[in-house]
């Protein structure tokens, strides 16, 4: 079949079939990139949401421990449930 001439017709529909093959190709390329692209940002938005928390919550804790531990205060509460602090006599 080398040795055997094409007509332009033929010629003409293996270059239209060969474009849209491509063109396919490159449209799958660009989904897969912008999943990835997708994947990887919210994998890192989740990270930087996980580490936050763990050192706000680390924060909070030694924020508590240095309060709640001091024997110069008094926690009151009335009858709506509204608590204050106030000097231990």
């Amino acid at each position: 079949r080398k040795d055997v001439p094409m007509d332009k017709e033929e010629a003409q529909k293996l270059i239209s079939e060969s474009i849209m093959i491509s063109d396919d190709e490159i449209s799958r390329k660009h989904i897969r990139s912008k999943t990835i692209i997708l994947l990887i940002t919210l994998f890192t938005m989740l990270l930087i949401s996980f580490v936050l928390n763990i050192l706000n919550y680390q924060r909070a804790e030694k924020k508590n421990a240095i309060s709640v531990h001091s024997d110069a205060y008094e926690t009151m509460a009335d009858e709506t449930g509204a608590a204050w602090r106030t000097f231990r006599q």
